[in-house]
């Protein structure tokens, strides 16, 4: 495993949350409009909005689920190739690219300096995972 695997795990981690986010706000839309439909007649455009909303949710679900299990074996291999490494070069690794933070930050919550970490994360850098 290599950096840019981590980098692209996170990517991957990225895409699931916007997926969730999206279809989170589509639920939310569909569920107004079904308020509305109580209120309408059996013609009213309210009934396709509706059925656009469903299908487009059942279309959403299906890309995250096949997104959710593919990361969930991309964090089995992270979890087993940082297992390898020390515990700082673990943390650093895990902060950033697992989770996210930045540089700073990840000094900041380990106590290093920035220095460190970036001497910690040249040193992974010179290595293959």
């Amino acid at each position: 495993m290599t950096i840019d695997d981590l980098k692209n795990m996170r990517r991957q981690k990225l895409r699931v949350e916007a997926l969730q986010e999206r279809i989170e706000h589509l639920r939310s839309r569909a569920e107004y409009t079904q308020r509305q439909l109580g209120e309408c007649g059996r013609s009213d455009p309210t009934r396709d909005r509706l059925a656009e909303y469903v299908a487009e949710l059942d279309g959403l679900e299906r890309v995250l689920t096949g997104e959710m299990i593919s990361l969930e074996k991309q964090l089995v291999a992270v979890d087993a190739a940082l297992a390898k490494l020390s515990e700082s070069q673990e943390k650093v690794l895990r902060l950033r690219y697992v989770e996210g933070a930045k540089w700073k930050n990840i000094a900041k919550n380990l106590n290093y300096s920035e220095k460190h970490v970036f001497y910690l994360v040249k040193t992974i850098k010179e290595l293959t995972i």
